[in-house]
């Protein structure tokens, strides 16, 4: 685990991506698109290019704020950017791309100080699940769609 809080936890890089993975997987099946949330903090130019233990804290605190208990919460890049994979829960349409990301701006700028929030850039994908596999490994791999929200808080 990447951070542990009493809101939930964070999972380290190669947890997250295997998790990603098998959504990845749900999403082909359930015919359901994947939509994965990436929050990146530009570091300061004084600074290392990692993210340290106190942003990564109120940064995963703050995720798990605008989260549901499924969603997936971690490392898309190890100290570098964070990710969500808003799972899908059936039924329903996907939820717009544009309300989620007003969701979470609204949350990060609410519990993030100022300094962090100007560095923040977030970027939300849906990714069209995709036709199922055929005798091509270029026609498996092929995606029908990708749709980005990206915004600076």
């Amino acid at each position: 685990m990447a951070w542990e809080g009493r809101h939930g936890h964070a999972y380290d890089q190669p947890a997250f991506r295997y998790l990603l993975a098998l959504e990845r997987v749900r999403s082909w099946r359930s015919g359901f698109p994947l939509m994965l949330l990436l929050v990146e903090l530009k570091p300061r130019p004084e600074a290392k290019r990692v993210i340290d233990a106190a942003c990564t804290a109120r940064l995963f605190s703050a995720l798990s704020m605008c989260c549901r208990e499924t969603d997936i919460v971690g490392w898309y890049r190890r100290e570098r950017v964070a990710g969500v994979v808003l799972t899908e829960l059936g039924e329903g349409s996907p939820p717009d791309l544009s309300l989620v990301a007003a969701r979470v701006t609204d949350v990060l700028n609410k519990r993030l100080p100022m300094d962090i929030t100007h560095r923040v850039l977030m970027r939300i994908r849906q990714k069209q699940a995709p036709q199922p596999p055929r005798a091509s490994r270029a026609t498996s791999e092929t995606i029908s769609g990708d749709h980005r929200c990206s915004t600076s808080l």
